[in-house]
Parts: structure tokens; C-alpha cells; sequence
């Protein structure tokens, strides 16, 4: 079973972007408050998301910011 992309290079980079900043902000505390744990999933379901290009809520919406060449279907 194949994962259709569902995420353009823009999208992704933000995601990616995110993703470390969330990370740099969890270590930096040290994980010393629940907040900061929350941090680190949002984190890891950015960085996820920006690596396999599919986003699961997007998918769930029909929502597709991949265009042009780009496109899998």
C-alpha cells in the first residue's frame, strides 16, 4: 500500500521548520512541565508529516497543497 503525498514543498518546510523549533524549545526546558512534553509530540507528528509528505487530517479533509508535477495520484 502507497501513501499518496498530500503535502506541497511549502507545507513541508513549514512543517519542518516547526518541528525543530518545538524541539529546541522542549530541550531547552528540559521537559520540566507537561507543556513541554506536548511540545515534543507536536514535534514529532511535524517532523513525520514534513518527511513522508502525507498528512493524515488533510487526507481525512481532502485538502491537497502538492501541485503540478509534484502530484502522485
Amino acid at each position: 500500500m502507497q501513501i499518496k503525498q498530500n503535502l506541497g514543498i511549502a507545507d513541508r518546510t513549514i512543517r519542518l521548520i516547526a518541528g525543530i523549533v518545538l524541539i529546541e524549545i522542549a530541550m531547552s526546558k528540559h521537559l520540566e512541565n507537561p507543556a513541554f512534553i506536548i511540545s515534543w509530540i507536536f514535534a514529532i507528528v511535524l517532523l513525520l508529516t514534513a518527511t513522508f509528505g502525507y498528512c493524515p487530517i488533510y487526507g481525512l479533509f481532502g485538502i491537497r497543497t502538492i501541485s503540478g508535477k509534484n502530484k502522485t495520484d
